[in-house]
């Protein structure tokens, strides 16, 4: 079982929603304000920018502990030996609904495919 590539699978979400919250943060609170201050046209769009930075970072912030925390109970029921399991290596699966054939499960750790019970 590849442990790394599981966890990976699991948090990166998580890391995916935080990193876009950062680079959010940065575009519309320090990049939109520096291009647009000189203008006077343009001034409301600087202080809506200044306004909303805050706001988004706090949205994907919030996202990220949702999705972290679900990650991390699934990794709990995992290691309690609750849940669904990988039937080669014994990893977390996840259930996919619109598979090529049917719907099914399909490992985090080694991604091996298991049909629908």
């Amino acid at each position: 079982m590849n442990l790394k590539r599981m966890l990976f699978k699991l948090y990166g979400y998580p890391i995916l929603f935080l990193a876009i919250g950062i680079v959010l943060l940065l575009f519309f609170g320090l990049f939109v304000p520096s291009i647009f201050s000189n203008s006077e046209k343009f001034a409301n769009v600087v202080s809506q920018s200044k306004n909303i930075a805050p706001n988004i970072i706090l949205m994907f912030m919030g996202l990220s502990l949702v999705t972290s925390i679900y990650s991390s109970f699934r990794l709990w029921k995992w290691e309690k030996g609750e849940g669904d399991f990988c039937h080669s290596c014994g990893g977390i699966t996840r259930y996919i609904i619109n598979g090529k054939y049917s719907p099914h499960y399909r490992c985090l750790a080694c991604g091996k495919n298991r049909a629908e019970n």
